[in-house]
C-alpha cells in the first residue's frame, strides 16, 4: 500500500510524450529558495533568448466559478499558455487544444478545455461537447476540447478540471493586467522540453546566464534572483516544497513496516527451524538414499517461497483496503488531493519481489541448517535421548525481534512525547470557538472598491448574528502552507547585506486581532477607519519591531513597502509573535496591512463564537450569499480542525508507529515465547533429572526466565545502540523533544524487560510443574 503512494508520486511516468525531455525552470532569489515561481515578463524574455529548449511553457493555479445555467459552484483549474499541450504532447480526446492565436491577445479568446472527468460528471460524457458554452467566473467560454483520460496536468495532487487561454487571465484570474507587465510578480511555474543531444547541466548553466543578465538590466525588480534551477519535471510532479518532507514521512512509514517485516521473517524463520527438527528423520532419509544438499535445499526454499508468494497475494488484496486507509489519513487542507493509486505493473512486481525476498529471508537460514543433520542419530531419531542443543541461530533470531521493536517503540514513544510537546507550543492566538469560511471575490469579478464594499457589508451582517462576538477577514489562516512575502524596510535604515529583503505578509480586516485573540504588546488593532483614503498603516510583529527598532517604542514609526519609491507605512500596533506557517517554525518577522487598504480577492472570514462555530455555519453562509447569491463559500471549518492540519505529521506518525510499534512488540514477544516453549519441550528429560535431583520449582523456574532474560537484555542493548544512531534522522520531525530523549529510552526498555518476564514466565512455569516419573518412564 505504502509503495503505491511511492510509486504514484515517484515513478509513474506522466502521461506526456517522451517525459524523460521535460524540465521544470524555477528562479532561485537570495533567501536560497530553488523553487520560485517567475513572473510573465521574465518567462516571456526566458522563452525568447533561450537556445536550449525546442519550446517553453508555462501555466499557474485558479479557482474558478463553473456553471452552466444552474446553480454555480467553485473548481479548480488552470490558467496556461497556448503552447502547453502542443510541448507536452497531449492530444484532446474529443476537439482540440488551444491554437497559438488564442493566447495573443488579453481577453480575446474565451475558450477552454475541460478534463476528463468533469466532461463525463457534468455533461455526461457528451460526444459533441465541443462548442459547448460554459460560464467561468459568469463570462461565458466556449468548450473546444476534452483532455485525454488520466491527464491531470504536471502537478500531482492537483486534478485540474478546466484549462484556459494565459491571456484570459483578467477573467478567468482578475489580478489586473499588471501581472503581464509587472516583474514583481511571480506567480507562474514553467516547464521547457530540451533539445536532443542539451543536457539537464547545459541547460541550467544557460539559463542562468539569461537570468544574470535579467538582473543587470533590471537590478529593482530582479536584484533578489539568485539565478535560475531546472530539474526533470518527474522530480517535481509531486509539489516541490513539500516533496522533502512527504518522501521523507513516507520513507519513515516504509522502514518501519519493512523492520515489522523483519520481525515477522524471523517468528517464521524460528518457526520453520522447528518444523525442520521435527523432520530430521525425513530429512536424513533422503540423504541416505542419494539426495544432494543443494536439492533437499531447493525443496525446503520451495516451500518457504510458496508461503511467501501466497502471502504477498493475500497482502495485496489487503492493499486495496490500505490505499483507501492511507488517503482517508489525508488532513483537511489536502482533502482535493488527487493520486492515480492503481495497480500497474511496478506495484504488481514490487509485491512480486517483496515476497520472493520474504520467502528467501525466513527460508534460507533453516534450509542451510536443515539440510546438514548429523545422519545416524538422524536414523535412529535418537533426538529426544540426547537432550537438548541451545541453538545460536534461533536465539540470534529473538535478539534480533527484541532489537527491532525496541527501536520501533523507542520512535513510537518519542513522537507521542513530540505530539505531546507539540500541543503545548504557545501559538500565539487562541483557536477555541472560531468559525473559518473562505470566499474568493476573484471567480465574481469584484473590482476592488466593490470587494472592500463586500468585505464591510459581510463583517457588519455576521456581527448582527445571535452568539457571535467578533467577525474579522483575512488573507491566510496560521498555520496553513503558503502564505505572502513583500519586499518591506525600515525609514532611514540600511539593511545590512546578509539581511533579507522579503518578509512575512498577512492581510487582515478590521478586529482581527481581536477575533483571533492575538494579544497586541502596543499600539491599536486595525479598525474600519483604515480604508481607501486614510493613512497608510502597519501592525508588526515582536520579531519584526526587535530587527528594525531594537529597544524602542516601534509604534508611531514608517516602513517603506518595496523599493526607495514605495509607499511608506505608520507602524499604529506590535503584535505578540505567534506561529504563521508551521509549528516548528523559528520566529519570523511578519508585518500585517490593512485589507481595506490592500485588497485580496480570496479571504478567509473568521467568525469568533459563544458556543460551538459549527452551529452558525449555516446562518454565516446564508447572511453571505444574502449579499450575493452567486458567491460560494467553501472550505468552512473551525480553527480547532485547522489545527489539526498542523498536527499531522506529528500525530500521523505517533499513530502509525504505535500501531506497528505495538505489533511488533506483540511478534516480539510470541516469537520469544515460542522459542523458550520449545525449549522447556526438549529439555523435558533434562528438568525432569533436575528435580528428582532435588531442585525446587523456583529452580526450575530461575533456570528458564534467565536464559528468557539474557537473550532479552542482549536484544535491548543492542536495540538502544542502534536506536541512539537512527533516530537522529528523525530529529527534524520532533518537537521540543531529543531524539535521544533518556525517559523514552528508560521506559521502552523498561516495557521490553516485562513483556519479555511474562513471555518467559508461562514455558518456565510449565517446566516447573514438569513430573520427574512422567519425564523418565521411557528410560
Amino acid at each position: 500500500a505504502l509503495f503505491s503512494v511511492v510509486n504514484a508520486i515517484a515513478l509513474r511516468p506522466l502521461p506526456v510524450e517522451k517525459p524523460d525531455e521535460l524540465v521544470a525552470v524555477f528562479s532561485s532569489d537570495a533567501s536560497g529558495e530553488d523553487y520560485g515561481t517567475t513572473n510573465y515578463v521574465d518567462f516571456t524574455d526566458w522563452r525568447d533568448q533561450q537556445q536550449v529548449f525546442t519550446g517553453m511553457a508555462g501555466w499557474g493555479e485558479m479557482t474558478l466559478s463553473f456553471s452552466t445555467g444552474g446553480e454555480a459552484e467553485r473548481i479548480y483549474g488552470q490558467i496556461v499558455s497556448g503552447n502547453y499541450f502542443d510541448l507536452l504532447g497531449v492530444k484532446a480526446q474529443r476537439g482540440r487544444t488551444f491554437l497559438p492565436e488564442e493566447d495573443m491577445t488579453p481577453n480575446a479568446h474565451p475558450v477552454a478545455v475541460i478534463s476528463d472527468t468533469l466532461w463525463r460528471q457534468r455533461f455526461g460524457g457528451d460526444a459533441n461537447i465541443a462548442g459547448k458554452t460554459v460560464k467561468l467566473n459568469r463570462v461565458d467560454f466556449t468548450v473546444v476540447g476534452v483532455a485525454p483520460v488520466g491527464f491531470t496536468g504536471t502537478a500531482i495532487g492537483a486534478a485540474p478540471q478546466v484549462w484556459v487561454p494565459m491571456m484570459m487571465q483578467p477573467v478567468a484570474r482578475p489580478r489586473g493586467l499588471d501581472m503581464f507587465t509587472s516583474r514583481n510578480w511571480r506567480w507562474m511555474n514553467v516547464i521547457g522540453r530540451l533539445k536532443p543531444g542539451v543536457t539537464l547541466q547545459q541547460a541550467d548553466v544557460s539559463m542562468d546566464a539569461i537570468a544574470k543578465r535579467l538582473q543587470e538590466t533590471y537590478p529593482k525588480s530582479n536584484k533578489g534572483y539568485a539565478g535560475v534551477r531546472i530539474f526533470p519535471l518527474q522530480e517535481t510532479y509531486l509539489w516541490p516544497r513539500v516533496r522533502d518532507s512527504v518522501f521523507g514521512f513516507l520513507t519513515l512509514l516504509l522502514c518501519v513496516v519493512g523492520l515489522v517485516l523483519l520481525i515477522a521473517c524471523a517468528n517464521v524463520a524460528n518457526l520453520l527451524l522447528a518444523r525442520a527438527t521435527a523432520r530430521r528423520k525425513e530429512i536424513a532419509i533422503r540423504l541416505s538414499l542419494g539426495a544432494g544438499r543443494w536439492r533437499l535445499m531447493r525443496q525446503l526454499l520451495t516451500e518457504s517461497a510458496l508461503l511467501a508468494l501466497l502471502a504477498g497475494a493475500a497482502g495485496l488484496l489487503l492493499s486495496l483496503w490500505g490505499r483507501d486507509l492511507l488517503m482517508a489519513l489525508r488532513p483537511p487542507e489536502f482533502r482535493q488531493l488527487h493520486m492515480d493509486l492503481g495497480l500497474d505493473v511496478r506495484v504488481l512486481g514490487f509485491t512480486l519481489g517483496i515476497s520472493l525476498l520474504t520467502g528467501l529471508l525466513f527460508g534460507l537460514l533453516p534450509a542451510l541448517q536443515a539440510s546438514r543433520p548429523e545422519l545416524v542419530p538422524a536414523l535412529k531419531d535418537e533426538g529426544s535421548q540426547r537432550g537438548y542443543r541451545r541453538s545460536t541461530l534461533r536465539s540470534a533470531l529473538v535478539i534480533s525481534q527484541i532489537t527491532l521493536s525496541l527501536l520501533l517503540l523507542v520512535g513510537t514513544g518519542l513522537f507521542l512525547r513530540s505530539l505531546a510537546h507539540a500541543r503545548t507550543i504557545d501559538i500565539g492566538f487562541d483557536p477555541r470557538n472560531i468559525l473559518l469560511a473562505s470566499l474568493d471575490m476573484r471567480m465574481n469579478n469584484y473590482e476592488p472598491a466593490r470587494g472592500k464594499l463586500f468585505f464591510r457589508q459581510v463583517i457588519e451582517r455576521v456581527e448582527a448574528l445571535p452568539g457571535v462576538r467578533s467577525a474579522s477577514l483575512a488573507e491566510t489562516i496560521p498555520l496553513e502552507s503558503g502564505g505572502a512575502s513583500e519586499s518591506v524596510r525600515a525609514e532611514g535604515r540600511t539593511p545590512a547585506p546578509d539581511e533579507p529583503s522579503e518578509y512575512n505578509m498577512i492581510a487582515a480586516g478590521p478586529n482581527y486581532f481581536r477575533t483571533m485573540g492575538i494579544p497586541l504588546v502596543g499600539g491599536r488593532d486595525f479598525l474600519d477607519t483604515d480604508r481607501d483614503g486614510a493613512a497608510l498603516v502597519a501592525i508588526i510583529n515582536e520579531t519584526m519591531a526587535q530587527r528594525f527598532w531594537p529597544n524602542q517604542d516601534a509604534v508611531g514609526k514608517r516602513l517603506v513597502l518595496g523599493d526607495a519609491a514605495g509607499k511608506f507605512l505608520t507602524v499604529i500596533g506590535v503584535a505578540r509573535d505567534g506561529k504563521y506557517r508551521t509549528l516548528g517554525e523559528k520566529p519570523r518577522a511578519t508585518f500585517f496591512l490593512p485589507l481595506l487598504q490592500q485588497f485580496e480577492g480570496r479571504v478567509v472570514l473568521h467568525v469568533k463564537t459563544d458556543g460551538n462555530p459549527l452551529a452558525l455555519a449555516a446562518a454565516v453562509r446564508r447572511e453571505v450569499q444574502a449579499l450575493d447569491a452567486d458567491m460560494p463559500v467553501f472550505d468552512m471549518r473551525t480553527m480547532q480542525e485547522q489545527l489539526g492540519t498542523a498536527y499531522f505529521v506529528a500525530r500521523t506518525t505517533a499513530t502509525m508507529l504505535g500501531f506497528f510499534g505495538g505489533l511488533a512488540l506483540l511478534l516480539a514477544s510470541v516469537g520469544l515465547y515460542g522459542v523458550m516453549s520449545y525449549a522447556v519441550q526438549q529439555r523435558t528429560r533434562e528438568i525432569g533429572i533436575r528435580i528428582a535431583l532435588g531442585a525446587n520449582a523456583g529452580d526450575v523456574l530461575r533456570l528458564i526466565i534467565g536464559e528468557g532474560m539474557k537473550l532479552a537484555a542482549i536484544g535491548v542493548v543492542l536495540g538502544l545502540v542502534a536506536a541512539v544512531g537512527v533516530t537522529r534522522y528523525v530529529a527534524s520531525l520532533l518537537y521540543g523533544v531529543s531524539a535521544t530523549d533518556v525517559v523514552t529510552f528508560a521506559a521502552v526498555a523498561a516495557l521490553l524487560a516485562v513483556v519479555a518476564l511474562a513471555a518467559s514466565y508461562v514455558p518456565a512455569r510449565r517446566a516447573a510443574r514438569v513430573e520427574p516419573v512422567e519425564a523418565l518412564r521411557y528410560e
